[in-house]
């Protein structure tokens, strides 16, 4: 138990300890794709469309995509600034994806 609080209290440790334990791991997922039915809906609402529209799945999958992508970068790199991060990646899909 010990080993865990210490994993934990590291930086980026919860990340880690998420990522190692299956049951939490799984967990993780579940409320990743949780997240991205709730952004088809807010997004279906928006543009009055409905949630299980495929461009409205692919548009909310690649939010909570971008999300999950930075999120991996910061639990690799803790000192990473994890909201400039968000930003910047948000910034690159509205321009785009220029490579």
């Amino acid at each position: 138990m010990s080993h865990v609080i210490g994993v934990v209290n590291q930086k980026g440790g919860v990340g880690k300890l998420i990522m190692n334990v299956p049951e939490l791991r799984a967990a993780y997922l579940n409320s990743l794709a949780d997240g991205i039915q709730m952004i088809a809906q807010a997004g279906a609402n928006r543009v009055q469309r409905d949630s299980s529209d495929m461009a409205i799945q692919a548009l909310a999958g690649a939010l909570v995509g971008i999300g999950l992508s930075i999120s991996s970068l910061w639990m690799a790199n803790p000192n990473l600034d994890f909201m400039t991060s968000l930003d910047e990646a948000f910034n690159f899909v509205e321009s785009g994806f220029p490579l």
